[in-house]
């Protein structure tokens, strides 16, 4: 295996670990942002549904962006704005400021959504063996690193702001550290296979089953993340500080399963 496979797969891997640390850290949050804005259930639905519809505008983004520039400039960029992103989610004091911030946010996670995944599937390809089930557990890594920063800010009565803030600051050092590290354009194609002859039908009817299998998957997977920390404050009485370990117990059995 040579150097440049095994750095450009360190890369990859501080990358996911970004993207998940960052992730957990604001939802493990969540509680004190609906309190600094009293926000009521629904309107909190409505600003947590906003990350994702958005992040689906940033994997466009992504899609357009990449085959033109390659993975690696557009991670590189992308990671460092997700946590000036956060930064902002926790300093702004205004909801119209907020409803930016997490634009902001969402967009900046659905570019790096995929742009990481691109990056991934290429460092793969030129392992010649399934590696990307380690890189998704470094974004739970991230996660476990994330949530526990956020009990950790909220038993010490650190200022939302303040919390956001650090974790974003560690979280935009590692992504300056790795970027140099990920594969360039004409790497990433280097041991792409070339299909030859007609494109293969596609089969409609198994990809929907899974398609809707994936569905189920993600909307128990955001009702957890989304909703796990105002559960355990509001409903269960716990402290803000406990809240956010309901994030940290979901990410570390995650990163078991991957």
């Amino acid at each position: 295996m040579e150097s440049r496979d095994r750095r450009a797969r360190a890369g990859a891997s501080g990358a996911y670990f970004v993207q998940g640390m960052c992730f957990a850290t604001v939802l493990s949050q969540v509680p004190g942002l609906k309190d600094k804005f009293a926000f009521s259930d629904d309107d909190l639905t409505l600003v947590l549904a906003a990350v994702p519809i958005v992040a689906g505008l940033g994997s466009v983004l992504a899609g357009y962006l990449a085959p033109r520039l390659g993975s690696a400039p557009v991670l590189r960029t992308g990671g460092p704005l997700v946590c000036a992103a956060i930064t902002a989610v926790g300093l702004v004091g205004s909801r119209p400021a907020l409803y930016v911030a997490v634009a902001a946010l969402g967009l900046f996670l659905g570019t790096v959504d995929a742009s990481v995944n691109m990056q991934g599937v290429a460092v793969q390809a030129r392992y010649g063996r399934s590696v990307l089930a380690s890189f998704h557990g470094w974004l739970s890594m991230g996660g476990i690193v994330g949530s526990l920063a956020a009990a950790a800010a909220n038993k010490v009565n650190l200022p939302l702001g303040a919390a956001l803030a650090i974790v974003a600051g560690f979280g935009a050092l590692v992504a300056l550290a790795v970027g140099p590290l990920l594969l360039r354009r004409s790497q990433e194609a280097e041991h792409v296979p070339v299909h030859e002859g007609p494109v293969p039908k596609i089969p409609w009817g198994p990809l929907l089953l899974i398609g809707m299998a994936v569905l189920a998957m993600y909307i128990a997977d955001s009702a957890t993340f989304n909703w796990s920390a105002i559960y355990l404050h509001e409903a269960l009485h716990g402290s803000k500080s406990v809240a956010a370990l309901g994030v940290f117990a979901y990410v570390i059995f995650q990163m078991l399963g991957r």
